[in-house]
């Protein structure tokens, strides 16, 4: 079973960017291009909030979290299995700018357009697109959108998407035309729109969780990992291990992370890890005694997980995997009492040899 590499913090730089070492695909089992005016007119009143709040230099250092995306990587390239419409989004506002700046300052346009909708992968021969949609939406959204300087013929709507496609960019491009028509100057304008772009690459930023395969996004590696003066691991048996999460829990997770700074659900104010008598302070202590539990600890929350699985007729070798006991005769010794052996199936599959005795017996 493969790894459930890392959650990562990125900048839509990092991920759209020619510096990016993946190429960001869509695979075409997932949904297509699906905001409306609605999702699109939020984001671009979010991110110009977010702008407008630090003038100047004051947002340098300053992020706004888009939250986490999901992405299966294979050699080069990440299959996103969410998060594409924030990204195809980016992309769309990254692509009014281009095209604002067209006639006001080419070479931004094109450095643009080179930098972050079409790049110069250094892991590719030529050209590659920072963001490749699904089957449906691929050539429409790079012949209206990713191709720059437009091309001659441009491509029909087919599907809905499209119209929703061509909807999000028209609105980027009036509200910045509202804004530049306000501006004075060339100078002001080629201004304005740099920083937004700035804002939009280096100020957004998102929680990356990839895995080698789709399922992986369900799993949780535990490994040794050392920050600082803290560390985890290496589990009681010296060995790292899976253990598959419930499907429920999954997004609880995701939102945890988009918060962080890292790959740690419960960290420090710090970003660091956080100590054993914090964490129980801070967020078991509290959160037990909300739930009517004040005197529970982890400890037996787990073995309260492990004989919830043996009622529930679990094989002792699969709950002993999940605990990570190196056998299952351990698990068997710590957890005797709730192992009631029941041997009516057996019975229920004894042949009925009923009539073969009668006949034998006449």
């Amino acid at each position: 079973m493969s790894n459930i590499a890392d959650a990562a913090k990125k900048s839509i730089s990092e991920l759209l960017g020619s510096n990016s070492q993946h190429e960001i695909i869509v695979p075409d089992y997932q949904r297509s291009y699906s905001w409306t005016k609605s999702e699109v007119s939020t984001f671009w009143a979010d991110l110009t909030a977010f702008d407008e709040r630090f003038p100047g230099e004051a947002i340098l250092g300053e992020e706004y979290f888009l939250g986490s995306i999901v992405a299966v990587r294979r050699d080069r390239e990440l299959g996103l299995i969410d998060g594409q419409q924030r990204l195809a989004t980016a992309t769309l506002l990254l692509g009014a700018i281009r095209d604002g700046l067209g006639q006001l300052s080419p070479v931004s346009a094109d450095r643009i357009q080179r930098d972050y909708i079409r790049t110069e992968a250094s892991f590719a021969q030529g050209h590659r697109y920072s963001i490749t949609l699904n089957a449906y939406d691929r050539n429409f959204f790079r012949n209206r959108v990713q191709d720059y300087p437009r091309p001659d013929t441009e491509l029909p709507q087919r599907f809905a998407s499209h119209s929703l496609i061509l909807g999000a960019s028209r609105l980027f491009a009036d509200e910045l035309e509202g804004v530049l028509e306000e501006l004075q100057s060339a100078d002001e304008r080629i201004a304005y729109l740099e920083r937004l772009k700035d804002v939009v690459a280096h100020r957004l930023t998102l929680v990356l969780v990839s895995a080698e395969e789709e399922d992986d996004a369900t799993e949780v590696r535990f490994s040794r990992t050392v920050h600082d003066d803290c560390s985890f691991g290496p589990t009681k048996s010296r060995r790292s291990r899976v253990v598959s999460l419930p499907a429920w829990i999954v997004p609880e997770i995701r939102n945890r992370l988009a918060t962080s700074d890292g790959p740690l659900i419960f960290p420090a104010p710090s970003g660091k890890p956080l100590p054993v008598r914090r964490f129980s302070a801070r967020y078991w202590r509290p959160a037990a005694k909300r739930s009517g539990f004040a005197d529970v600890t982890p400890h037996q929350l787990r073995h309260l997980h492990a004989t919830q699985l043996i009622e529930l007729g679990r094989p002792i070798t699969e709950v002993a995997a999940r605990l990570g006991h190196r056998n299952s005769r351990v698990t068997m010794e710590v957890y005797a009492r709730w192992i009631q052996p029941d041997d009516s199936g057996a019975a229920a599959v004894v042949p009925n040899y009923s009539a073969t005795v009668r006949a034998v017996g006449d």
